[in-house]
């Protein structure tokens, strides 16, 4: 898998002019690296609105590299979302993707190498190194989580996320509940902020997967498998393994 996927983005690259691969493309230990956000705003790299309609469909069909089927076509629909949003707010000629593609190091060499697509609510991040692939940090999400008016009206970009989490939470009892809403207001951002790594200490202990019931886990397992799925499939199912310890916590 690694070998056709660095072929396909360096076919991309080939394909570009010589000013957007010098926008998409640089060494595998620049200084940024490391840094990600899912705040609007530029990125570094190669914007896709800046592509022809041609090379925009091949960048997005590189979306199925990055994620499982339906994790592609979930980052699709963040980007259309994305624009009913700047729409409904009041730029209703809003049609430009400010969504940015950047590839660093050699996909045909030897090295470790990554490439990324991110944007507002979309990060997606894959790393090679020899046979192995990381899809870390990984982000997805819908402003708004319902499309209120307009032609697309109703719309849920995000609904199993929403309703598997909601049905954990029914299905825990007064105890389990207790320990398992650590606030009454959710936060205002990311617990673990969009560090290069996530701290685990600042994240509430919540309840264990070994006080829950089968059912109880059978839930919670749907819930983390629907975000695991968004990977590719190799990656997916070398994580997807769900904790066999009764004190493994959640």
């Amino acid at each position: 898998m690694t070998d056709s996927m660095g072929e396909r983005i360096a076919t991309f690259l080939d394909d570009l002019d010589a000013t957007q691969r010098a926008q998409a493309s640089v060494d595998f230990d620049t200084p940024d690296h490391k840094e990600w956000t899912y705040l609007p705003g530029d990125r570094p790299g190669l914007k896709l609105a800046d592509l022809t309609v041609e090379q925009r469909e091949v960048a997005l069909s590189l979306l199925d590299l990055a994620c499982s089927v339906d994790g592609a076509m979930t980052a699709r629909g963040i980007m259309d979302v994305e624009l009913i949003r700047r729409r409904l707010a009041g730029d209703p000629d809003a049609s430009d993707d400010r969504y940015f593609l950047r590839v660093l190091g050699d996909p045909r060499g030897d090295g470790p190498w990554a490439w990324r697509v991110s944007g507002h609510h979309l990060v997606l991040h894959v790393t090679v190194v020899g046979d192995e692939i990381a899809a870390t940090p990984q982000f997805f999400g819908a402003e708004p989580a319902v499309v209120p008016d307009g032609p697309h009206r109703g719309l849920r970009l995000l609904p199993y996320e929403e309703e598997l989490a909601r049905a954990v939470l029914a299905r825990l009892d007064a105890k389990q509940r207790a320990a398992a809403v650590t606030a009454d207001v959710a936060p205002n951002d990311i617990l673990t902020r969009v560090d290069p790594i996530a701290d685990p200490t600042v994240v509430p202990q919540g309840v264990s997967y070994g006080q829950l019931d089968g059912r109880q886990r059978d839930l919670l397992a749907r819930l983390i498998r629907l975000y695991l799925g968004r990977a590719p499939a190799a990656v997916a199912d070398a994580h997807g393994e769900m904790p066999s310890t009764p004190g493994s916590t959640t």
